[in-house]
């Protein structure tokens, strides 16, 4: 059928197909945080962090599906193998604790101010560089990221 691209996707919320009407060729579809090359650039952040601040010990970075930690837990551990990883992630999507530990008591779901990140499942890629390369996830509050935006905002004027 021309126009439309069928798709196996686990990505949740996806449709299976997609109506394509000006594309002729094949096309591929790049998982926006489960796939290789995505993770790689994202550890262009921690790169440059490195860059900065060679000194540091710590480096903090937010979780979804996990492409941001890992790409930046990779590269980090890289340069500086003794830095340590932590990850923060919203209480309303503990979608990576949940895979981690197994965990199927706490539900996601919800509005997060924080919703970039408000994801109910990581990635299979993520999830295994994220056992191997970050220290732990911490839970972080609604309200404690709202004042958080709250003080950089007032910082930064």
């Amino acid at each position: 059928m021309a126009g439309v691209l069928w798709l196996r996707t686990s990505l949740p919320g996806l449709s299976e197909n997609f109506t394509l009407p000006r594309i002729k060729e094949p096309v591929e579809i790049i998982h926006p945080y489960d796939d290789d090359r995505i993770i790689a650039g994202q550890g262009a952040a921690a790169l440059e962090i490195l860059a900065d601040r060679s000194d540091i010990d710590t480096l903090v970075v937010p979780v979804g599906g996990g492409g941001f930690i890992a790409g930046c837990a990779i590269a980090a551990k890289d340069i500086h193998p003794a830095i340590e990883i932590i990850g923060v992630e919203t209480e309303m999507y503990p979608s990576m604790p949940n895979a981690l530990f197994g965990e199927t008591d706490r539900r996601t779901g919800g509005y997060s101010i924080a919703d970039g990140i408000s994801v109910k499942s990581p990635g299979e890629r993520t999830l295994k560089i994220v056992k191997e390369h970050v220290s732990r996830i911490d839970m972080v509050r609604e309200d404690d990221i709202e004042s958080a935006i709250h003080m950089l905002a007032e910082i930064e004027k």
